[in-house]
């Protein structure tokens, strides 16, 4: 008895062996790990990828969780608690990777290729408990593992291509349909249970998406309970769980909730449009189409014709491959049998729960009338992977009571399997996912490029055009996404203006450069007396006549050349001599309205916005101490008969009357390095202007510091 428990035992070491060797072998294949120094290459060198690396980086030299850091978004730094997501689990694999290397490049390869092998051994592990033929589980779960949705969310959309709550979520919804789960022993705090918590909790910080679609798919369960056994106490556990699943998501927002509670929500942080929900959603073509870039050519070509005549975003990662498109219609079909003769098999559930996920995030599916109340989870073509390992489920099934009946020879079921393996291998993969030529080829240049800047400078701040806003800006001319990212990856001592967050301290100052407002010359005061020690430029995000006249200017204000990367994609313009030849010191001061302030309005005549009775603006002070600048307004009343008293308070207060005429009002105000507050009070009466809700009393017509002058 004890030798069959040991053999059975050594059997299951095995098929987790098997599994690891063989996924490792596929991801060796796939991205041919052999001309790839993973060290060095990233396998995303652009886009989102980007930020991947750089959370990478900030991993591991800022080491703080929810990433933050002083050399991005420079002076008012990088936060990214806005867009953060309870999505800890990627970040704790990650972050364990950091254990064993400090390379912020292997991190990130490493982090991402190891998620393949992690998916294989929970997905054979569930497949197993399921009870699914050990051997047939091995195949099904690294074509699991290898899905195309996993090969191109890639390290770009790390988050989500670390599924792995995805089957454990599976495998507890099926059994909350097929009967209880938690022990009802005396002692709760049984191994059973403590099991069951550990994986609601693993959903709950594995991602918000998957967390929201396991939920969605408990309460599918819960309809699926009351109807067949009409048990209103059999709904509890479905209920426990989603409390456990949700409670987790919230634990993991407090850091954010806190860091709104004390800067105040933000509206123009990451905006979903309801619109968007149609744009990405799950359609039934895809995923029973092949991929895109199949390896066989008439495939490849039949999808090419099918992308050129519709809509294509992230939507096109979905295919599920022919062995679980084959899953997949099974299931559909099965929906419709009345005689469930496999009641251990699942297969009834599963279909009940593939159905749900078609009706739910198909274009046009439920999840649009959600949308009207909620739109931030816009993006419904992820839960192809749930359906694809609805599908896995349902070809083990398929395949086991296949063996079981029909191959007796074990020559012919692993001849089977093979087949089955490199079938599905060859199905989901493209011939290429690298460019590594090219990545090595901009790797190479932007790391010496940086480096040259480090070593000019050492330390300080650099401005980078263009303005380019986080998150989500979109892409610049030829200018990706995030692309001003670079400068950070590749130096260890400067800090980059690009990263503060939109709608956050900072994030609209840095408007006052925009290049097109300015001269090269002005613009180059500017950024002197805000502290920037150079300017860094992306070539890319300039058309060439606009390009041409910035550079040339910036050649003829600073009587310099810039420092050219080996791709002359990029180059740069130290201040250093250009801040001595003019004496210019960091005085400069930038003024933005908070509250009570409208927006700028034109005639032919003048430039104007109307305040309200009470106002509030606030003015940066980029200089490193305390210093006393004369501030300087125009206002004028819209009232003709008598006068009214204007207060603008900061540290000490200022009163002065506005007339019906153009009034120039001056104080001089103190201020302290960083935002300083004021807040501006009159008694003049609000103006009644027909169709116009906005409170209208005084207008502000120009405003300046010093010498110079800000609309």
């Amino acid at each position: 008895m004890k030798s069959k428990l040991m053999q059975c035992k050594m059997l299951s070491y095995y098929d987790y062996i098997i599994a690891v060797a063989f996924t490792i072998m596929v991801l060796i294949f796939v991205y041919q790990l052999w001309e790839i120094n993973i060290f060095k290459v990233p396998f995303v060198y652009g886009g989102d990828g980007l930020t991947g690396l750089a959370a990478s980086k900030m991993m591991i030299t800022e080491d703080k969780l929810f990433f933050e850091s002083d050399r991005l978004g420079a002076p008012f730094g990088y936060a990214a608690y806005d867009g953060a997501q309870s999505t800890y689990l990627p970040n704790y694999v990650k972050k364990a990777v950091t254990i064993i290397s400090s390379n912020w490049i292997f991190v990130t390869n490493f982090s991402y290729l190891s998620g393949f092998v992690i998916i294989s051994c929970v997905s054979l592990a569930v497949l197993k408990k399921l009870g699914i033929d050990r051997r047939v589980a091995v195949i099904l779960s690294i074509l699991y593992s290898c899905l195309p949705y996993h090969f191109l969310r890639g390290e770009a959309h790390y988050s989500l291509s670390l599924y792995l709550p995805v089957p454990i979520a599976v495998y507890y919804i099926v059994q909350h349909m097929q009967g209880n789960i938690l022990s009802k022993s005396r002692n709760y705090l049984n191994w059973n249970n403590i099991k069951y918590l550990m994986a609601m909790i693993i959903i709950g910080i594995g991602g918000l998406y998957y967390a929201f679609f396991t939920c969605f798919f408990i309460c599918v369960a819960a309809v699926y309970i009351l109807i067949n056994e009409k048990k209103i106490q059999r709904l509890m556990e479905p209920l426990l769980s989603i409390v456990i699943i949700t409670g987790s998501v919230v634990i993991g927002y407090i850091p954010t909730i806190v860091y709104k509670l004390k800067f105040g929500e933000n509206p123009e942080g990451i905006i979903r449009a309801i619109g968007e929900i149609d744009l990405y959603g799950l359609k039934f073509a895809q995923l029973i189409m092949p991929i895109t870039n199949h390896r066989i050519d008439f495939l490849a070509d039949f999808k090419r014709q099918y992308n050129k005549n519709y809509v294509v975003n992230e939507n096109d990662m979905v295919s599920l491959g022919l062995i679980f498109t084959i899953g997949f219609l099974v299931l559909l079909l099965y929906i419709w049998k009345k005689d469930r003769v496999h009641k251990k098999s699942y297969l009834h559930e599963v279909s009940c729960l593939n159905l749900a996920a078609l009706l739910y995030a198909t274009v046009g599916g439920a999840i649009s009338i959600q949308g009207v109340f909620f739109s931030m989870l816009r993006a419904g073509n992820r839960i192809s992977i749930f359906i694809a390992f609805f599908s896995c489920i349902c070809m083990g099934v398929l395949l086991s009571n296949f063996i079981q009946e029909k191959i007796s020879c074990s020559k012919y079921l692993y001849l089977l399997l093979g087949c089955i393996f490199i079938v599905g291998i060859f199905d989901c993969t493209q011939k290429s996912y690298v460019n590594k030529e090219k990545i090595i080829t901009l790797v190479n240049s932007d790391q010496k490029f940086i480096e040259k800047i480090e070593e000019m400078e050492e330390e300080g701040m650099i401005l980078q055009l263009p303005l380019m806003k986080y998150p989500e800006n979109g892409n610049i001319v030829y200018m990706g996404d995030y692309a001003h990212m670079i400068g950070y990856l590749y130096s260890d001592h400067l800090k980059w203006s690009y990263g503060v967050y939109k709608g956050r301290n900072g994030s609209n100052l840095l408007d006052e450069l925009e290049t097109e407002n300015l001269s090269a010359f002005e613009m180059a005061l500017t950024a002197a007396r805000m502290g920037y020690k150079g300017i860094y430029i992306n070539r890319d995000g300039y058309l060439k006549e606009d390009l041409n006249k910035l550079e040339n200017g910036l050649r003829f204000a600073l009587k310099c050349e810039p420092v050219k990367s080996s791709l002359e994609d990029k180059v740069y313009f130290s201040l250093k001599d250009f801040a001595k030849q003019h004496a210019i010191a960091t005085d400069y001061c930038s003024l933005e309205f908070v509250d009570g302030v409208y927006d700028q309005e034109e005639n032919a005549e003048f430039m104007w916005r109307w305040v309200d009775q009470k106002s509030q603006f606030r003015i940066y002070s980029w200089a490193e101490d305390q210093q006393k600048v004369n501030l300087t307004f125009k206002v004028q009343s819209y009232w003709p008969e008598g006068n009214y008293t204007l207060s603008v308070k900061g540290k000490n207060e200022n009163l002065f009357q506005i007339y019906p005429e153009e009034t120039i009002c001056s104080m001089e105000v103190e201020l302290d390095p960083g935002f300083n507050m004021f807040e501006m009070s009159t008694d003049a009466p609000l103006i009644e202007a027909e169709g116009d809700d906005r409170n209208l009393c005084f207008m502000l017509t120009d405003y300046s510091f010093g010498d110079s002058g800000y609309n």
